[in-house]
């Protein structure tokens, strides 16, 4: 999956109220439209979705409004609970690079923080290979340490 967001033009983020966390609906300090990035942002597989498409902007299309194209960045602190470490992982993507350690530390904090419908008990870890450029086969048998450790 994340060869073909790298491949992609151009990333559109399409969200509705339907996904809203009850900790977006119970903040205070987001307007509707954050509220409805955040319910989409809460999912761990959005993170390589955003992060990996081309370019430094996204398309927003909140409850069928007019499209609007945003910064990643901008985007990182609207969509995700933990800003500051989105940032830099949009950044590291787009312009200002962190080392390898660097880079995994930050990704395995975002991902902790991201909402995960099990598929496979190793779902986060294929989702932090995606972001290093790791292609390794999906082994459903495998823990979610197992498959960091492979």
């Amino acid at each position: 999956m994340s060869d073909v967001i790298r491949g992609g033009e151009h990333t559109i983020v399409i969200a509705r109220n339907a996904n809203l966390l009850p900790a977006a609906l119970n903040n205070p300090d987001a307007n509707e439209e954050d509220r409805v990035l955040q319910g989409w942002g809460q999912r761990v597989w959005t993170l390589p979705e955003v992060i990996l498409s081309k370019g430094d902007s996204v398309t927003i299309v909140i409850n069928r409004a007019k499209p609007k194209r945003i910064p990643k960045v901008i985007f990182a602190q609207r969509a995700w609970t933990d800003a500051g470490d989105s940032r830099q992982l949009v950044e590291h993507f787009t312009n200002l690079y962190l080392s390898r350690l660097e880079l995994v530390s930050i990704a395995i904090k975002c991902l902790k923080n991201q909402n995960l419908d099990l598929e496979h008990r190793g779902d986060r870890s294929y989702t932090l290979m995606g972001l290093l450029r790791v292609r390794l086969g999906i082994d459903s048998t495998n823990s979610s340490f197992q498959a960091f450790a492979r």
